[in-house]
Protein backbone atom coordinates (compact mmCIF):
# COMPACT_ATOMS: atom_id res chain seq x y z
CA UNK A 1 0.00 0.00 0.00
CA UNK A 2 2.77 2.47 0.78
CA UNK A 3 4.37 1.84 -2.35
CA UNK A 4 1.38 2.66 -4.40
CA UNK A 5 0.64 5.75 -3.26
CA UNK A 6 4.15 7.53 -1.86
CA UNK A 7 4.26 10.43 -3.98
CA UNK A 8 0.40 11.24 -3.63
CA UNK A 9 -0.31 13.82 -0.98
CA UNK A 10 -1.42 11.46 1.74
CA UNK A 11 -0.54 11.55 5.62
CA UNK A 12 0.34 7.89 6.46
CA UNK A 13 0.32 7.02 10.27
CA UNK A 14 1.29 3.56 11.47
CA UNK A 15 2.95 2.00 14.78
CA UNK A 16 5.04 -0.74 13.20
CA UNK A 17 8.63 -1.45 14.02
CA UNK A 18 9.70 -0.75 10.34
CA UNK A 19 6.96 1.78 9.39
CA UNK A 20 9.20 4.65 8.82
CA UNK A 21 11.63 2.12 6.59
CA UNK A 22 8.95 1.64 4.45
CA UNK A 23 8.05 4.60 3.70
CA UNK A 24 5.46 5.76 6.21
CA UNK A 25 5.60 9.53 7.35
CA UNK A 26 4.25 8.94 10.75
CA UNK A 27 5.25 6.14 13.13
CA UNK A 28 3.46 5.87 16.52
CA UNK A 29 5.90 4.11 19.19
CA UNK A 30 5.27 3.15 22.79
CA UNK A 31 8.51 3.90 25.34
CA UNK A 32 8.67 4.32 29.16
CA UNK A 33 4.64 3.91 29.06
CA UNK A 34 4.44 6.55 26.99
CA UNK A 35 3.52 7.07 23.04
CA UNK A 36 5.74 8.81 21.57
CA UNK A 37 5.91 9.97 17.65
CA UNK A 38 8.96 9.08 15.25
CA UNK A 39 8.66 10.63 11.91
CA UNK A 40 10.37 10.14 7.90
CA UNK A 41 10.72 13.99 6.35
CA UNK A 42 11.92 12.21 3.37
CA UNK A 43 8.32 10.37 3.03
CA UNK A 44 6.67 13.63 3.98
CA UNK A 45 8.72 15.56 0.79
CA UNK A 46 7.78 12.53 -1.17
CA UNK A 47 4.33 13.07 -0.87
CA UNK A 48 4.33 16.85 -0.86
CA UNK A 49 3.69 17.33 2.87
CA UNK A 50 5.12 19.85 5.49
CA UNK A 51 5.46 18.60 8.62
CA UNK A 52 5.38 21.71 11.59
CA UNK A 53 8.13 22.57 13.36
CA UNK A 54 6.19 22.17 16.57
CA UNK A 55 5.46 18.41 15.57
CA UNK A 56 8.83 17.72 14.81
CA UNK A 57 10.42 19.26 18.12
CA UNK A 58 8.03 16.69 20.14
CA UNK A 59 8.85 13.63 18.18
CA UNK A 60 11.45 11.17 19.78
CA UNK A 61 13.10 10.48 16.08
CA UNK A 62 13.21 12.14 12.79
CA UNK A 63 14.53 11.19 10.10
CA UNK A 64 15.77 12.38 6.50
CA UNK A 65 16.44 15.54 7.95
CA UNK A 66 18.43 17.75 5.84
CA UNK A 67 22.19 18.04 5.48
Amino acid sequence: ILAGIKTKPVLTVGESDRFLDQGGVINFVKKDERIRLEINLTAARNAKLKISSKLLNVADRVTGKAP
